[in-house]
């Protein structure tokens, strides 16, 4: 079974020499530091699956159930576990620059998010240099002309906010949302939700993420 999975993989990286790259692609040359309970081989297969039109579901390394719930030219979403779903989404200018974006979200149960960029060889790219307006913080979806006195209630309230990111939208924006219905008691979250933004969005400028202005 091993040799199958190094075969696969032998044949779809030697695919992507005479054709543009593809999220498929950097789905599978990715080094393991992102996907650590998914071996090369079982990305590949996976792939070929989704290719094939049958349904993308195998195993992790932790012999969990691992699935691809997305998948363009462009963007892929992989559920890796039960606790944690990966996106990456190609960032593009021209025909050759390009930045991949990484979202990793862990189910605490709340979703938690973090964002990262790289090359196209996986070497980390300084998150300043794609994201315009830095990352999303609580700060960012307290409404503009709340009271001082609730603006610090709100801070005083969420020391350590938990924010959902992902590419799966329509246009394929980036959007960031608070999670704090999800673990707050409904009086404490009822008394600050009218201050509160729902969602922030990034625009895609070529190989950068522009905050939306609210």
């Amino acid at each position: 079974m091993r040799m199958k999975y190094v075969i696969t993989l032998l044949i779809l990286l030697a695919g992507t020499i005479t054709k543009a790259e593809s999220v498929r692609t950097f789905f599978i040359s990715e080094p393991g530091k992102v996907f650590v309970l998914i071996p090369q081989g079982v990305r590949a297969a996976m792939i070929t699956m989704a290719e094939e039109g049958k349904k993308i579901v195998s195993n992790n390394s932790d012999n969990g159930t691992v699935q691809i719930d997305s998948l363009t030219e462009s963007f892929i979403s992989v559920r890796c576990s039960d606790a944690k779903q990966v996106e990456i989404k190609m960032l593009t200018k021209g025909k050759s620059d390009t930045v991949l974006a990484v979202v990793e979200t862990m189910r605490l149960p709340a979703m938690d998010s973090k964002i990262s960029f790289y090359n196209t060889r996986w070497q980390p790219i300084a998150p300043g240099k794609c994201l315009k307006g830095g990352m999303v913080e609580m700060r960012h979806f307290i409404k503009r002309g709340t009271p001082a006195a609730m603006v610090e209630m709100i801070e005083r309230t969420i020391p350590f906010p938990l924010i959902w990111l992902s590419f799966a939208h329509e246009g394929g924006k980036l959007v960031a949302k608070h999670q704090l219905k999800a673990f707050l008691s409904e009086e404490d979250f009822g008394k600050i939700a009218p201050y509160l933004l729902d969602a922030i969005s990034y625009d895609i400028h070529n190989t950068q993420l522009k905050r939306t202005k609210p």
